[in-house]
């Protein structure tokens, strides 16, 4: 303690005699200069303490701003992402809706056509049923087609005032007549295979001209589907273990892990086939009958 004491004393009573015979000039006198010599790695030691604190110091301060400029520079990336993401969102929705009126363009004068959002699926079963947000207070009735403007949907199988559930085509108990396009061949029933991406052709005849990449539409047989309108491509045509028939795998036309918006097929306005071409390979069936049913509500046409 004692020594310590000391050696501070001596110190101090260095640094006040270098401050009294020309500390800080540069030509020093007297006893100036060996005592600068003795007590300068003193100086230096006590600098550079000084510095190392000042420094520690100026870390913590210079990183508190940097914390808070990194903060709201990532409010704003954050902001900057929610809006571009919104903007988005209404682009995605703007080329759906354009593609949908697009369609009804095309056909105002073959169906009576009614818009609709998808706004629930079966939650035991989710891409099979969907249910839409018009009901028959908007004319809609169970076995109405249900249709996008890639092609086939499926059909209402219950409704109430505002909504409408529809059967998904992928569902396996869903079934529709179909025909090749290109051979204008009927093969007999597509039904679903349990995927939301594949459907199936079984129990074809050998003779049955069909191949992968044709286009399979609708058949027209029945009340409910018309004629025309595209359900998918076939992927593969395969022999059945029977060897007296084949079956085809066939990839809807529409993307049902993707389907927001459809249209329902209130009344065909005609009997005629639906055009197959640009306009009408996106399209769906409906059922046949006159006008429109009593009670429809104008708002939700397209």
């Amino acid at each position: 303690m004692l020594l310590a004491v000391t050696a501070t004393a001596v110190v101090f009573l260095l640094l006040y005699l270098m401050q009294n015979t020309g500390w800080g000039q540069s030509d020093m006198v007297g006893a100036g200069k060996p005592l600068r010599e003795i007590a300068w790695p003193i100086q230096r030691a006590v600098g550079i303490a000084g510095g190392g604190l000042a420094d520690f110091f100026g870390y913590f301060r210079d990183n508190k701003e940097l914390r808070e400029e990194n903060a709201e520079l990532r409010k704003t990336l954050d902001e900057a992402e929610y809006w571009l993401q919104q903007t988005r969102e209404i682009r995605e929705e703007n080329r759906r809706l354009g593609e949908m009126l697009q369609f009804k363009t095309n056909h105002d004068r073959v169906f009576d056509l009614v818009a609709a959002r998808i706004i629930g699926r079966d939650t035991d079963n989710w891409n099979q049923t969907v249910i839409l947000d018009q009901g028959s207070r908007v004319g809609l009735a169970c076995d109405m087609a249900v249709i996008a403007p890639a092609g086939m949907v499926g059909r209402i199988v219950a409704v109430t005032p505002h909504t409408a559930e529809v059967l998904l085509l992928i569902d396996r108990e869903s079934a529709i007549g179909v025909q090749v396009s290109e051979t204008r061949f009927t093969p007999g029933l597509v039904a679903g295979s349990g995927r939301d991406d594949l459907l199936e052709l079984q129990r074809v005849s050998n003779e049955a001209e069909m191949a992968a990449g044709q286009t399979v539409i609708t058949s027209g047989y029945g009340s409910i589907f018309p004629k025309g309108l595209v359900v998918g491509t076939i992927e593969l045509v395969e022999a059945d273990p029977n060897g007296l028939t084949k079956r085809a795998t066939i990839r809807p036309a529409v993307d049902f892990r993707r389907l927001e918006e459809v249209m329902v097929i209130r009344a065909e306005l005609s009997g005629g086939e639906a055009p197959t071409g640009d306009g009408a390979s996106e399209g769906g069936e409906a059922p046949t009958g006159g006008g429109a049913p009593e009670g429809g509500d104008g708002d939700a046409d397209l």
